[in-house]
C-alpha cells in the first residue's frame, strides 16, 4: 500500500465496506469520499479524521504514513473485551441485544489476536460439519449489505429469530436472499426482514 488512500480504502475492504456504505458510516457526502479516494482529490482531514473514529483498532499512524503495527491490538485486546452471551433467549429478539435494551452479556472475554463484536454459542446443526452444535462463534456487523460474500457464513437476524447460513442474492427477485446451509433445503427471506447481519469470523470448536 503507498499511499494513505491506499490504506483508508484496505480498511473499508477489511471491513467490507464500499466506498458508499462507508461514507454513510463516516457522515460524509458520497461524492466527497469518492473523489479523495478514486479521483485526484487530496485526503482531507476531516476524513482521516471520521476513519479513525470509526475504525480506532488502526493505528493513526499506520493510516497516515504507513509506519508500524496496523492495529493498535494490545489497546484493544486490554479495553475492549469481547462480550460473550452464553444464554441469550431467542425470544428476548437478538435486535435487541445489539441495540440499547438492558439485554447485558453474560461475560467479557480476552482473545488476543480475535477480532469480533460478539462472541455466541452455536445450537443446532444445520451448518454441520463446518460448524457444530457447541462451537463458540465470533461475529462482526456487515455495514453494507451490498458487500455480502456467497463463500462466508453470516448470522442473519430478522424480527423473529437469528439463523447462521451463507447467502446470496436472488436471481429474479432483489428484494429476497437466499439462505443456505449443508443439511437443510434453501429457503428465500425478505431482504427487508433482516434486522442486522454479521459476518461469522471467529469459529472455537467445543472440546
Amino acid at each position: 500500500m503507498d499511499g494513505i488512500k491506499d490504506r483508508i480504502l484496505h480498511i473499508f475492504s477489511e471491513n467490507h465496506l464500499s466506498v458508499n456504505g462507508a461514507s454513510r458510516l463516516l457522515g460524509l457526502p458520497q461524492r466527497t469520499v469518492n473523489r479523495q479516494l478514486n479521483e485526484d482529490g487530496a485526503v482531507s482531514t476531516a476524513l482521516i479524521r471520521a476513519v479513525h473514529r470509526e475504525f480506532p483498532q488502526y493505528s493513526l499512524e499506520w493510516i497516515l504514513e504507513g509506519k508500524g503495527d496496523i492495529l493498535n491490538s494490545r489497546q484493544i485486546e486490554d479495553e475492549n473485551p469481547i462480550p460473550y452471551y452464553e444464554n441469550l433467549p431467542l425470544s428476548a429478539g437478538v435486535r435487541a441485544t445489539f441495540g440499547d435494551c438492558g439485554e447485558k452479556p453474560d461475560s467479557y472475554v480476552n482473545l488476543p489476536g480475535v477480532r469480533a463484536e460478539f462472541l455466541f454459542p452455536v445450537v443446532g446443526t444445520s451448518m454441520h460439519p463446518e460448524i457444530n452444535e457447541g462451537d463458540i462463534v465470533g461475529v462482526n456487523r456487515v455495514k453494507d449489505s451490498g458487500a455480502i460474500e456467497e463463500d462466508k457464513i453470516y448470522m442473519i437476524v430478522t424480527r423473529d429469530e437469528r439463523m447462521i447460513k451463507r447467502c446470496r442474492p436472488h436471481e429474479s427477485d432483489e428484494r429476497l436472499l437466499w439462505c443456505l446451509s449443508p443439511n437443510y433445503p434453501k429457503f428465500t427471506i425478505c431482504k427487508e426482514d433482516v434486522v442486522a447481519m454479521f459476518s461469522v469470523d471467529v469459529r472455537i470448536s467445543k472440546i
